[in-house]
């Protein structure tokens, strides 16, 4: 059977509310003249920086923001401070170097010590600094065990001015100021979270399957998924999936059901807690299942079937939501990222989650995953804007483009597109578009459709449907394990520039919608 309601897959969601504020016209360098120094800022002054700087330049960076307002941002957010640290004998600018050792020596606690830098020893330093400064003790809410970033709780704009003088310091960051960004869960609560009407299977032809097939749409036929599978199926290749995990109603994500050759392994670090299912309280509930549904899902008659459905996949709840607006979310996918890194059986990395700008303890543990050889995919974003509902509390405005962190080097950009009669490629009203794009995926019928790929939810044997950026993250994410289990010799660079030049437009890459879909059949070739 299959579950009427289309489900939202969203990657990231703006909204359409913007605060009102009484200084929408601050500038980085306006900030301290406009405001008085012994007065913090306003939430709805800081939030109009950000808007501001959305606006002008597509991108908000707190390295950028004067001592007061960055103070003021952290009091806000529970007086919690990201501190990124490292070697005070080189260069900040060494973690956006091109020399990965150098960077990982900078991000890395291992390669710090392997680098011989008492990287203990600057931690140790810092945090004794902090406790001075702030005449307590408990200052430490968080580290990293990985990466050289932790979390700490002040209360004076001395101790953020001293440690931003720091060479030790990396960076600092408010950890928790995002929730400010977004509306409370109670006004969430009352949205809609369907992101577009009809229900393709009952669209004249959208499924081409024959007697016995799996459901297969017709845009996998396009990118020629179902002539690969005749060469590679996955097979031996294990994908990490960052998300907020499966149902364990679910049986399709079970070792039974995976058979004998594969493996399956859910694991969970949200919140520090070892659970691994989603939980219906999730905001984006059915997200995980339905991305490890287009990853992986066993090859079942009149059912969802992943892209890779013979390679090996490991979850991990690592959020409750795509949008990683807190420091418990971006530490459960900072960690889940780590982990999957330092696990030599995961080959490619599906993460459909980021947020509206960088966040640094996030981006290190994507350089830290990268450098480590991982093929990290992320979605470039899905608004909801168009559709009229809202989460945020500031308007997101179409500069934004592609999300973090699918807008770094490091990662692979994907976003959706709607369905074509001719060929060309549609942009999809929802997803967000730009040059950080790689590749895309037809994953709506058409504009009126913005789910149509066939996904698991909770019941066993029950199916929905998702779509946008996020589906098509996962998509081709399946995509690189079949290229990969084709040739698995073959490291990271390798699979993605076959990947490339297998795509649409290949070897001209458009501005907003990249190398455009991949060809599938043409990847796989010897």
């Amino acid at each position: 059977m299959k579950n009427k309601s289309s489900v939202a897959i969203l990657c990231a969601t703006f909204l359409v509310v913007l605060v009102s504020c009484r200084k929408d016209n601050l500038t980085n360098n306006s900030q301290d003249a406009l405001h008085p120094k012994d007065k913090l800022y306003s939430v709805q002054e800081i939030n109009a920086v950000i808007q501001s700087s959305l606006q002008k330049t597509g991108d908000f960076k707190w390295n950028e923001q004067s001592d007061e307002l960055l103070y003021s941002a952290v009091i806000h957010g529970d007086s919690l401070l990201s501190v990124g640290y490292g070697n005070p004998q080189s260069s900040n600018t060494v973690t956006e170097s091109n020399n990965t050792e150098a960077q990982m020596a900078n991000i890395s606690v291992s390669a710090a010590k392997r680098a011989g830098v008492n990287i203990d020893g600057i931690k140790s330093g810092i945090l004794q600094q902090v406790k001075t400064a702030e005449a307590k003790e408990n200052v430490l809410q968080y580290e990293s065990p990985v990466l050289t970033n932790m979390v700490v709780k002040i209360g004076n704009l001395s101790t953020l001015q001293e440690l931003r003088k720091s060479k030790a310091i990396r960076y600092v960051e408010p950890a928790d100021y995002n929730k400010h960004l977004l509306k409370s869960r109670s006004a969430m609560a009352t949205e809609s979270l369907s992101s577009g009407g009809g229900d393709p299977a009952e669209l004249p032809g959208w499924f081409i399957q024959g007697s016995g097939e799996p459901l297969i749409p017709k845009s996998y036929a396009d990118q020629k998924i179902p002539d690969a599978w005749k060469i590679s199926t996955g097979k031996g290749i294990t994908i990490g999936l960052i998300d907020n995990g499966v149902y364990q109603t679910q049986t399709a994500f079970t070792s039974q059901e995976f058979g004998a050759g594969r493996t399956i392994a859910l694991f969970g670090t949200f919140k520090g807690s070892n659970d691994v299912y989603a939980n219906k309280d999730d905001m984006s509930a059915d997200h995980g299942t339905g991305m490890a549904s287009l990853i992986a899902a066993p090859k079942k008659v009149n059912l969802p079937v992943g892209i890779a459905y013979n390679c090996n996949l490991v979850s991990y709840r690592a959020t409750d939501f795509v949008a990683l607006w807190t420091s418990k979310q971006q530490q459960g996918v900072a960690t889940a990222l780590t982990r999957l890194a330092d696990d030599n059986n995961v080959k490619v990395i599906s993460m459909s989650n980021g947020w509206i700008f960088n966040v640094s303890v996030l981006a290190d543990a994507v350089k830290y995953a990268k450098s480590k050889g991982k093929l990290i995919f992320a979605a470039a974003g899905t608004s909801i804007k168009p559709i009229n509902l809202g989460f945020f509390v500031i308007d997101i405005p179409k500069s934004v483009g592609v999300i973090f962190p699918a807008s770094m080097s490091e990662t692979v950009a994907v976003t959706g597109t709607d369905y074509s009669t001719t060929g060309s490629l549609v942009s999809c009203k929802e997803c967000h578009e730009g040059d950080k794009v790689y590749f895309t995926t037809t994953t709506a019928t058409s504009a009126g459709v913005n789910n149509a790929v066939a996904v698991y939810h909770d019941t066993p044997g029950q199916y929905g449907f998702s779509g946008s950026s996020s589906a098509a993250t996962a998509i081709n994410a399946g995509i690189a394990a079949l290229v990969w289990s084709s040739h698995p010799s073959w490291n990271d660079k390798q699979v993605l520039q076959r990947m490339v030049e297998s795509a649409k437009l290949y070897p001209n890459k458009d501005s907003k919608l990249g190398y455009g879909p991949i060809n599938v059949l043409k990847a796989v070739q010897p």
